[in-house]
């Protein structure tokens, strides 16, 4: 008997052994054996071509606060990320997207976001806006690189502070992001 063979009487319904030892491994349909020059080789594998988009394991979730000076949280919510890097660049559209999408959706009366829109007053709550008024994105985007540019704010990624819109950060589970706001930015 070849080793990896099973005895008849020692088989189980379902091609098993009675006694839990593993059974010979099988090819396509159920109880085929492998072919005799593969008997006891691992089965051939084919290389998978790796796919043509960025991929990662799971979403990375970026803890965003804002800072003042003094070290006071004056606002704090998370972004979700498919991508294992982004730039700078990329962080901060998508941040203010996000905000402006979300005022303009509900439009509360107060926006509370990177940049100072036009003709808001800035207050203890966030920007107070006129009613009615929607914010455009695109504009608080370019206040908001401008700003940056500046240094209007400064974006401290962990414990490091990145200094270019151009510079890729590596996403992790949890990353914290904090922009450190020196004064009032008046956007778009």
């Amino acid at each position: 008997m070849a080793r990896g063979d099973v005895p008849e009487a020692r088989r189980g319904v379902d091609g098993g052994t009675l006694d839990g030892a593993a059974r010979p491994p099988t090819f396509g349909k159920a109880h085929e054996p492998r072919p005799p020059g593969l008997r006891g080789a691992a089965p051939a594998t084919r290389a998978v071509p790796p796919p043509p988009f960025p991929t990662t394991a799971m979403p990375a979730t970026l803890t965003i606060r804002d800072e003042t000076a003094s070290g006071a949280v004056s606002h704090e919510f998370s972004l979700d990320f498919l991508t294992e890097e982004i730039t700078v660049r990329e962080l901060i559209e998508r941040r203010v997207y996000e905000e402006v999408q979300l005022y303009n959706a509900s439009a509360p009366g107060y926006f509370r976001g990177l940049v100072q829109p036009v003709d808001a007053e800035a207050t203890l709550d966030g920007y107070r806006m006129r009613a009615g008024r929607q914010i455009d994105w695109e504009a608080q985007r370019d206040g908001a690189l401008r700003a940056f540019r500046k240094n209007g704010f400064f974006v401290i990624v962990g414990d490091r502070q990145v200094e270019s819109l151009d510079e890729r950060i590596r996403l992790e589970l949890d990353t914290e992001v904090t922009f450190l706001k020196l004064v009032p930015l008046v956007g778009g």
